[in-house]
């Protein structure tokens, strides 16, 4: 999730950006969880945009990102980093490059700004 100013050319205003991340990880052999910041069902999540609003800021963006295969992308560049017979290298890559395309935009919406 992300919000950032934006100025009349619709440029993110530099230094504006908060994101913070919904979702669980863990380390590449599942024995320590990194971070949970999943919303339990029935729950909201209530994100504050605080920061000072400059003078060239006519909109706020909000945004919501998804990878859901965040952790397969860490695993498959952990494990290309090992040695591997040419096959395996080739398969690996190529579920890498899947993974890096899976992720999608659900929401987006920008807020104009009264001042």
């Amino acid at each position: 999730m992300r919000g950032y100013l934006v100025d009349t050319a619709a440029n993110m205003i530099e230094g504006t950006l908060q994101q913070t991340i919904i979702g669980r990880d863990a380390d590449l052999n599942l024995s320590t969880e990194l971070y949970d910041t999943r919303i339990p069902p029935g729950e909201t999540l209530k994100v504050t945009f605080s920061h000072q609003i400059p003078d060239s800021a006519v909109s706020l963006v909000v945004s919501v990102y998804v990878e859901p295969d965040h952790f397969y992308t860490k695993f498959y560049k952990r494990t290309l980093e090992g040695n591997g017979s040419p096959l395996s290298k080739s398969l690996l890559t190529q579920a890498l490059q899947q993974s890096m395309q899976s992720g999608f935009s659900i929401f987006q919406e920008t807020i104009m700004l009264n001042q």
